[in-house]
């Protein structure tokens, strides 16, 4: 008689102070906080789905059975829609209830994040009399009105991030349409650390949760992960049940169980809780911040196509238990040093940018002086033709041999500076003569590199001569490019006889 009448005092407590209280009592909630805190709504990044079953108080006959299924997921980059079923049975008591969830999640800084979610839905109470024994028809649990109810709930919570801290706060019911639903009030508070190679993370936490009813509970949690593979629980419930729960990570889906120890005035006559969850991830959403990553690795021998020492599938399904923050952490952090990287990357193409610039300017205006220097030579052709009237035809041939270069080069030759030996004398014999010494090349190369070996060729023909006693006065310099070929680029043989300096003579 005594445990019957536990039992239905159990009973009527939970339907009317727990469940009544949208207060879920499942274990779960470091892995899915999307079952307190509508803000968690779509933070797993992908399409995520999970179904829970616990059994509460075994070995009670009619004890608490709860069976969840929820759904949510991103819609864009800050608004995340879910949703949520949930049945309870208990006894002759049976509930349905199923809410809508909302989240909205915006980045303060580089290293805050604030989330505000909101949730609304309907619970419809039942008492299931069909196998009941009727000792009292007047009974009011019998009438309809009371057997029963349909009662509508909106709640709200708010989460905020700072690097590895997470702060949620909220109210499950901020509205009710029935006094049978007390309000709650609860508070989580979890930091992550991770270990050096950031295989393994510990989550110390702490839930409070506080109702109208005066009722207090808070549990202590340690979350430990290894790699997101294999994950472990212990935690300590202020009512003094212990709670041992563990899972593992499959890839996409993931499987987890959690066995209470039972306290209170109910203890001697019943058994543990045992509750179990699976969740599937349908599918990511697409990052930029992760393809770019990858991309940029994939090529790179030192990362050979990984992440952290993860392939890109690997890397991007490396979370289905509410760790991904902790990754984008990381993957925002190889994305900023490719920023970096990238505008070092720029930084350098403007300045070759820039002196390009200038050295198209310089190719112009030495341009613009060969042409002056030609018109010149026009204007002075009568006196170039005096000139050369007084050079012998030995002179003639020793002007008319020029200076030929290798590829890419401007360095003198031993035989070079031999010829220009003998130019240098026939420039000092004939003091009524100036000499332009043009550079040119063959039709390799860009214009910005055939206008260098141009200049610097014959830069190097006037310095020798200099060296050998011909006044500066009378020698000048012009860079010709790869124009006027003495014969066709169609060989290197040919291309060698391009790659020369002219001589030209002026009347002083």
């Amino acid at each position: 008689m005594i445990k019957k009448l536990l039992i239905i005092s159990f009973s009527l407590f939970n339907i009317f102070n727990s469940e009544a209280q949208i207060y879920n009592i499942h274990n779960f909630y470091t892995q899915n906080m999307f079952y307190y805190a509508p803000a968690h709504t779509g933070d797993k990044e992908q399409l995520a789905a999970f179904a829970d079953y616990r059994n509460h108080l075994t070995g009670i006959p009619d004890a608490i059975q709860t069976a969840t299924v929820g759904l949510h997921s991103p819609i864009t980059k800050k608004m995340n829609l879910g949703g949520l079923i949930k049945t309870q049975r208990v006894g002759l008591f049976e509930t349905l209830s199923g809410r809508l969830d909302y989240s909205f999640r915006t980045q303060i800084t580089d290293n805050q994040t604030i989330g505000l979610g909101i949730n609304g839905g309907v619970m419809q109470r039942n008492i299931n009399t069909d196998n009941a024994v009727v000792l009292d028809t007047n009974d009011p649990t019998l009438f309809p009105d009371y057997a029963k109810k349909t009662i509508y709930f909106a709640g709200a919570s708010l989460n905020y991030k700072f690097k590895n801290l997470n702060f949620d706060i909220g109210i499950p019911s901020v509205y009710r349409s029935a006094d049978l639903l007390n309000t709650n009030y609860f508070s989580f508070l979890s930091y992550n650390i991770f270990s050096k190679s950031r295989i393994w993370q510990f989550q110390p936490s702490v839930l409070a949760v506080y109702n109208s009813s005066k009722i207090f509970d808070s549990h202590i949690n340690l979350l430990i992960n290894y790699d997101n593979i294999f994950w472990f629980q212990p935690t300590y419930k202020l009512n003094g049940s212990i709670v041992v729960s563990a899972g593992v990570n499959l890839k996409k889906i993931g499987i987890g169980y959690a066995y209470e120890t039972n306290s209170g005035p109910l203890s001697y006559i019943g058994g543990a809780s045992h509750e179990i969850i699976l969740t599937y991830g349908f599918f990511k959403r697409r990052l930029h911040t992760v393809d770019s990553v990858y991309d940029n690795s994939y090529n790179n021998p030192k990362l050979k196509g990984k992440i952290n020492g993860k392939t890109y599938e690997e890397y991007v399904n490396a979370n289905n238990y509410g760790f991904y923050n902790n990754i984008m952490e990381l993957t925002d952090s190889i994305h900023k040093e490719e920023i970096k990287k990238q505008d070092s990357i720029n930084a350098l193409a403007n300045q070759d940018s820039i002196k390009q610039a200038l050295l198209n300017q310089a190719r112009q205006d030495s341009l613009n002086q060969a042409r002056i220097a030609l018109t010149e030579q026009a204007k002075k052709d009568s006196l170039r033709q005096h000139a050369l009237r007084h050079l012998s035809d030995d002179e003639l041939k020793i002007l008319q041999k020029g200076v030929h270069f290798e590829l890419s080069s401007a360095m003198l030759t031993q035989a070079s500076r031999n010829y220009l030996d003998s130019v240098a004398k026939l420039i000092i014999k004939n003091t009524n003569i100036k000499v332009l010494i043009t550079g040119y090349t063959c039709d390799l190369g860009s214009e910005a590199v055939n206008l260098k070996f141009s200049v610097d060729r014959s830069e190097s023909v006037k310095y020798y001569l200099i060296q050998q006693g011909v006044p500066p006065n009378r020698v000048s310099t012009n860079a010709g490019l790869d124009a006027e070929p003495v014969v066709p680029n169609t060989s290197e043989a040919n291309r060698k006889l391009n790659r020369r300096v002219s001589f030209s003579i002026l009347r002083e």
